[in-house]
């Protein structure tokens, strides 16, 4: 044989070989970044690998056995299809029944944008307030309750006179809203209960703090879960695991999957307070790569099977949650009235911090927003009115 043939036919099989190399390791970095979402597809992407490794052989080796290779390729390929059918149905279901957590952008409730979705009270607001005397509000949550407050006192104002207003300004300058109100830029400080009593938010020695508004953490589960009712020692047993299973509370014999926020979220931090206690979360137990490297885990969407159980703020629940029903706490379930009155046991407050010298505009503000005109609007934002 011709040595340049055979110098020849070995440098193109080895450069088949190597592109087979490069386009398995391609595979296989795709594969361990599908697992790190879902192990289930693994199934289906460890049959195309194969599939991909026997037809790269079946290039690399002699015309003549080729053959035997390609079908043995074909049948696995084939496998491959209905396993990739099979989890695409599975993840399609679970979709079909996954709440996603209501993300509320600052955007969406500009009050001065056409389509805003900030609310004013029917009929016009009784307090109004030209631009240049109106009290500024410095929101680090409940935006829609600060932007329809806005709206409403300020109803002849423009995005532009609004920048200065409720725009969270703190996160662009890197300071706490508290640090940002204690310097004067702000009048008066919107801000969760159970965020007070952090250094980040706490307002400062001898600011005056009134309550504007109520908020709940519900307790959910599926529609057709026969569990009503949970005392918060067996809530605090689901929550730390010593609960695994509903029969122990009363329901089926059905393992409990409980659905947990991020540790740094508010949901989660009224729940700890109220229960004294961690909560674990039904979590990924995967190591995580590049971009999230930093993380052990990451959480899992709540899906609404008949064993599921999860905790999301009042005011954030929406049309999603329709297939889900709220579980009675110490016999009280999170209703407006029961909230108001404080039998509902997992509550936190919406409050206005303002310094302890109150300009009589502020007065006048804090006085509206306490009376029907602001509880009307605090209750069609989701929250439930202080009396």
């Amino acid at each position: 044989m011709d040595k340049k043939k055979v110098i020849g036919t070995i440098f193109l099989t080895l450069v088949k070989v190597l592109l087979c190399a490069l386009i398995i390791f391609i595979l296989l970095i795709a594969a361990y970044v599908v697992t790190i979402f879902d192990l289930r597809p693994a199934i289906a992407v460890l049959s195309l690998i194969i599939v991909a490794i026997v037809l790269c052989v079946g290039w690399c080796i002699p015309k003549e056995r080729r053959r035997g290779v390609l079908i043995a390729g074909g049948c696995i390929a084939l496998a491959a299809v209905i396993a990739l059918l099979a989890v695409g149905g599975v993840v399609i279901y679970e979709q079909a029944i996954t709440i996603d957590d209501r993300y509320i952008a600052k955007s969406d409730y500009y009050p001065f944008d056409e389509d805003t979705q900030a609310i004013t009270p029917e009929g016009g607001s009784e307090l109004t307030f030209a631009l240049d005397d109106a009290p500024t509000i410095l929101a680090n949550s409940a935006y829609p309750l600060a932007a329809s407050y806005i709206k409403s006192v300020y109803p002849n104002s423009t995005q532009t006179d609004y920048d200065a207003y409720g725009m969270n300004a703190y996160l662009e300058a890197n300071r706490s809203p508290a640090f940002v109100f204690d310097e004067g830029e702000f009048d008066i400080l919107l801000e969760r209960g159970i965020n007070l009593k952090d250094d980040y938010s706490a307002p400062p020695e001898g600011a005056q703090v009134t309550l504007v508004a109520l908020d709940a953490l519900v307790i959910f589960t599926h529609e057709s879960n026969p569990v009503e009712n949970l005392t918060l020692e067996q809530l605090r047993g689901i929550c730390t695991g010593e609960i695994t299973n509903w029969a122990q509370v009363g329901g089926e014999d059905r393992e409990i999957e409980l659905y947990a926020r991020h540790k740094l979220t508010t949901p989660s931090d009224i729940l700890e307070s109220t229960l004294n206690c961690n909560i674990t979360a039904q979590v990924s137990k995967l190591r995580m790569v590049f971009p999230y490297f930093m993380f052990d885990y990451y959480d899992v969407q709540y899906r609404n099977t008949r064993g599921a159980i999860g905790f999301a703020l009042k005011s954030e629940m929406g049309e999603e949650y329709a297939e889900t029903k709220a579980i009675a706490i110490e016999g009280v379930l999170p209703e407006d009235e029961n909230i108001t009155d404080g039998s509902y046991p997992i509550c936190d407050g919406i409050y206005m911090a303002t310094n302890a010298a109150r300009g009589e505009n502020v007065q006048q503000f804090i006085s509206w927003v306490t009376g029907s005109q602001g509880q009307e609007i605090a209750q069609k934002c989701g929250f439930a009115p202080i009396n």
